[in-house]
């Protein structure tokens, strides 16, 4: 490179990243950290306040939640247990997650006595962990 035109490579660095914090500092939210734990699938949630609940994650332009959700009803019937749902469409579900500090990765998200399944499984899947407690 020429060293003529070598300041003002840098100088054309320098406005770069200038511009790039700039930017970034214009949306602190950008620098804020999720508060919570992200519910990914096989992972234990040790809270108390889940160990004797069966918490549903869904979404009504889901088509896995589509087929879910009926499993999920028929099994509440058929055990007489009450399912807590929550539509992550809705802001008021949404905040009342993060009060719990749960942040869904993806749904249907499935928390059945504090142990997370994501996606869609079988009946017979969920009745073993819904019925071993």
């Amino acid at each position: 490179m020429d060293k003529k035109y070598k300041p003002l490579v840098w100088l054309g660095v320098i406005i770069v990243i200038a511009a790039i914090l700039i930017v970034l500092g214009s949306n602190p939210q950008w620098f804020k950290s999720k508060e919570g734990v992200v519910l990914s699938d096989g992972m234990a949630i040790g809270k108390v306040y889940f160990s004797d609940k069966v918490l549903v994650l869904h979404s009504p332009s889901c088509p896995h939640c589509l087929v879910v959700i009926p499993i999920l009803r028929q099994i509440e019937q058929e055990t007489n247990k009450t399912f807590y749902y929550y539509d992550v469409s809705k802001k008021s579900d949404i905040e009342e997650l993060a009060k719990f500090g749960l942040i869904p990765e993806a749904v249907p998200t499935i928390i059945i006595y504090g142990k997370v399944l994501v996606g869609e499984r079988t009946k017979l899947e969920y009745e073993t962990l819904i019925k071993s407690k």
